[in-house]
């Protein structure tokens, strides 16, 4: 299970790691896309995390107004996703990608979901909690 985070929301990301080791999760990991991230996961022994660090955004897109700006940087971040995703999967990786705002309320089997042939699996949501 992968997550991507950068400095600014490192208190999110911590969140998110802690509370899928105490739902049992053993293979989930952070990806951090900026050099802050990298420098501040290295003090925690207790995080497994990749580096994927994005490029800079291009000088080009510092004169633009703000939207776009934030357009880029979205931009490079989903660039980084692909890349990393694309990595994975030419190494024979399984991969559930996230977003490290993702809240999981309960832990899943992902050994049996991936044998059980579900290739695009969006949701488990509680059969209960069903409207």
């Amino acid at each position: 299970i992968v997550a991507f985070c950068n400095f600014n929301y490192r208190s999110v990301g911590v969140t998110w790691y802690k509370r899928m080791t105490r739902l049992g999760y053993e293979s989930h990991v952070i990806v951090a896309t900026d050099l802050q991230m990298v420098q501040f996961l290295q003090t925690r022994t207790d995080f497994r995390y990749e580096v994927m660090v994005h490029e800079p955004m291009p000088d080009s897109y510092r004169s633009k107004p703000m939207p776009k700006q934030d357009h880029a940087v979205l931009e490079l971040l989903m660039a980084v996703r692909w890349k990393f995703l694309l990595q994975q999967l030419e190494q024979g990786v399984h991969v559930l990608l996230t977003d490290i705002d993702n809240i999981f309320t309960r832990y899943i089997d992902i050994d049996t979901v991936i044998a059980n042939h579900h290739n695009d699996h969006h949701d488990h949501q509680d059969p209960s909690m069903d409207v």
